[in-house]
């Protein structure tokens, strides 16, 4: 007999400066409702909101217009944090320093270039790695 693993579902924090109608179109339908809560800061929140939204987030995505970086304070934050995603193809809002104390990977769109598709697929292929390592720990 098959032994059942429950799933713990995730948070995702999207810190991104993408309107609502975009980001639905490009990420969150990648994500499974039943493994993963998707939430947004939104354009104008400040850095002490992110961070109490932050506290039980897995993982953190965020975009190329440095509207939010990724600052040590937000990391600290952030207790649960297996994974933080940039959009682009380079980490430069992210204080890798930070990351790198906690032991969480930074993971971008290396060829960001070649469109939503690959973002998609890259974000979705982290997720279900971050997933499958929380449950053989567990």
């Amino acid at each position: 007999e098959m032994e059942r693993v429950a799933l713990v579902k995730m948070k995702i924090m999207d810190v991104s400066s993408f309107d609502d109608g975009l980001f639905e179109g490009i990420v969150a339908d990648i994500f499974d409702p039943d493994r993963f809560d998707v939430v947004r800061s939104g354009k104008g929140a400040d850095e002490e909101k992110i961070r109490e939204m932050m506290k039980d987030a897995s993982i953190v995505m965020t975009d190329p217009f440095h509207f939010q970086p990724v600052i040590r304070r937000i990391i600290e934050a952030a207790h649960n944090l297996k994974l933080i995603y940039c959009y682009t193809i380079g980490v430069d809002d992210v204080d890798l320093e930070a990351a790198r104390e906690r032991d969480v990977p930074v993971a971008n769109a290396v060829e960001a270039h070649r469109g939503v598709d690959h973002h998609c697929g890259f974000i979705s292929n982290q997720v279900n790695l971050v997933c499958s390592l929380r449950v053989e720990q567990e």
